[in-house]
């Protein structure tokens, strides 16, 4: 089906489920007239463009699903004023600017959040941490700067109080059917309203189809799997700082993905407490220091990379650790050990200082002046000696050496004399 969507479809004014997604729908969704009265609507994937539509009713909305469109602007904060929202799709879209800072209500009952592979800017804001029973964070994609929030470890990420209904209790299996059929032509839509009652359970279950990357892969989620993967994606973005160490009490969440951002300092050795963990992508940062011993205790761990990084040392290769592979490290050149194919050098052998006894204390270039005084003076008159006793004995040498010293007499007064000469010559001249 392709076109604009008719005005009319604002005036539904019952509680049931809207579903538009995977058609060729342009235009602006019509959001000019009144409140849209609906619990579940899916927009996703049509060629909608425009700023994002916001004219729904605040106690009933709590499925949207606008991914795959074209709409641009900002995030209106009143989408996060809708008490009962549960799961809120704006991935893939042209989104800009930051996320509202502040909010006039708290959403207890926000599960989802997506908004992912937008253009939205800034820093991450603290409003986030405020959503504390979300189980699902996509963030991905983006240019968010700035820091991790520090106050992220108080989002449950899929771990419940005792008093709230657990998924296990939904009903599997049931099915609810559409309630647009079918669709004749662009302008003469035919509406089927519901003819029973909507179960509450619903707003427990995913009636549309989200997806999420974790341990490398795209995976869908649908029905009563909303908890099936609780995770944080942050990948792709401009984040700098430290990764908080309080992220470690986040002891319920399955995926953690900060990968391609800014992100310096060591790896918490806190991660060690994230016993349900299954996706570790820490991949292209600036992190160093070694990889911590203890993340070897994270006996559900199935996805580890940290490749390309500054990390250092040996390669932890005991439990999960030994099933990685050598790609997971590439682009640390300071690591070694398995898998890699470097050998960690040895540190060598401490030795005691042998320290010098009191006799040997003394300056190695200090010398008894009396002693080698006394030596040179032997040796000199030992070799004048000899010289005047060979010169005494053979009469050759004797002629020799005199005819020497005449001739080195002779050379040195000449050239004496004729140096002077041609200097008094010039000065005269």
């Amino acid at each position: 089906m392709a076109g604009e969507i008719p005005s009319w479809i604002g005036n539904l004014t019952y509680g049931g489920i809207l579903a538009l997604n995977n058609n060729l729908f342009e235009g602006q969704f019509p959001c000019k007239e009144q409140l849209l009265f609906v619990r579940f609507l899916d927009l996703s994937h049509n060629f909608l463009r425009g700023p994002l539509p916001y004219c729904f009713s605040q106690d009933n909305l709590e499925q949207l699903n606008l991914e795959g469109n074209q709409f641009w602007g900002s995030i209106p904060s009143a989408l996060f004023n809708l008490s009962a929202l549960t799961v809120l799709n704006l991935r893939d879209n042209h989104l800009s600017g930051s996320v509202p800072k502040v909010i006039n209500a708290t959403l207890d009952s926000l599960r989802v959040l997506l908004l992912g592979k937008n253009h939205l800017r800034g820093s991450i804001p603290e409003l986030f941490c405020q959503f504390t029973s979300i189980s699902i964070v996509d963030l991905s994609n983006n240019f968010f700067s700035g820091p991790i929030p520090q106050c992220f470890y108080n989002i449950t990420f899929g771990k419940f109080n005792a008093n709230r209904e657990s998924y296990e209790t939904i009903s599997r299996g049931y099915f609810m059917p559409p309630l647009i059929l079918p669709f004749y032509d662009i302008k003469g839509y035919l509406l089927k309203y519901p003819t029973f009652e909507l179960p509450a359970t619903l707003n427990n279950m995913l009636l549309f189809e989200i997806y999420f990357v974790s341990k490398n892969r795209l995976d869908s989620y649908k029905g009563d799997k909303l908890d099936s993967m609780p995770g944080l994606d942050l990948s792709c973005n401009h984040l700098t700082g430290k990764i908080p160490l309080a992220l470690g009490n986040l002891s319920s969440i399955h995926a953690l993905n900060f990968s391609h951002n800014l992100l310096v300092g060591s790896i918490p050795t806190s991660f060690s407490m994230l016993a349900e963990i299954e996706s570790l992508d820490l991949s292209y940062n600036y992190l160093n220091g070694e990889i911590p011993s203890e993340l070897a205790s994270l006996v559900r761990l199935e996805v580890f990379n940290v490749a390309h990084n500054d990390l250092s040392g040996k390669i932890p290769f005991t439990g999960q650790f030994a099933t990685f592979e050598e790609s997971c490290y590439e682009g640390n050149p300071l690591l070694c050990g398995l898998p890699l194919n470097k050998i960690c050098a040895i540190p060598p052998t401490p030795y005691s200082l042998i320290l010098p006894s009191v006799e040997t204390q003394g300056k190695w270039f200090e010398v008894d002046s009396v002693a080698f005084y006394s030596s040179f003076g032997v040796t000199y008159l030992v070799l004048l000696s000899s010289f005047v006793v060979v010169l005494f004995i053979n009469p050759f040498w004797r002629r020799r050496w005199f005819q020497f010293i005449e001739n080195f007499i002779n050379s040195s007064y000449y050239l004496a004399y004729d140096t002077l000469a041609k200097l008094t010559a010039k000065l005269w001249n």
